[in-house]
Order: structure tokens, then sequence, then C-alpha cells
């Protein structure tokens, strides 16, 4: 039987040491998330995920009231009151918001 270590082959791509930089269209709102998890909107704080720590993301009001959140290309929820989405949960102190769907 081959162990991991006698079969495991680099991979061919070239992986850049650091991702660049997110660029959000100039109508977003950008926030960043802060260390449990968390960024602020609209005089509150509103959970996301402590894994996207530092990380900027996307929110971009529309008429209809609904907010959705990107993290570079990817949507991460949409809500009607605020922001909220189905990555999001409510933390305790933070806006209360029903989960959606992306």
């Amino acid at each position: 039987m081959q162990t991991p270590a006698s079969v495991y082959e680099p991979s061919p791509r070239v992986y850049p040491s650091r991702l660049p930089e997110v660029e959000y269209p100039d109508e977003m709102q950008v926030r960043t998330i802060k260390s449990h998890g968390h960024f602020r909107w609209k005089k509150h704080d509103v959970f996301l995920s402590e894994v996207l720590w530092g990380e900027p993301v996307g929110l971009l009001p529309v008429d209809d009231g609904y907010t959705p959140c990107t993290l570079r290309k990817c949507r991460l929820g949409c809500s009607q009151s605020g922001f909220c989405g189905s990555a999001a949960r409510q933390k305790e102190g933070s806006t209360s918001c029903e989960f959606s769907e992306a």
C-alpha cells in the first residue's frame, strides 16, 4: 500500500503568494470584517463570519430596500431590513434579521 507522501505531486499551476486587493464598484459601500466576524452597518454590529476577519465586503443598498453583500464576486446574502444573509446569524446587541437565501 502506498502512502500519501509517496504519491504526492505538486500542482503545476502557479499560485500567487498573495491575492490582489479587492476592488469594488464606486456605488458599493465597503466594510471590513472585524476580528469577531462582524461589521458596522447603520449604527449596528452585524455578524457575518469570523472566517472573513480582515476581508473587505461590498454592500450595495438599492431602491427597493434590499442590501446584497458580496465578497469579491461571490454574493453572500441579501436582506430587506438593513443586512443579513444566508451566511449571517444574529449576534447579541446587533440588528435582528431573518435569514434569506442568496
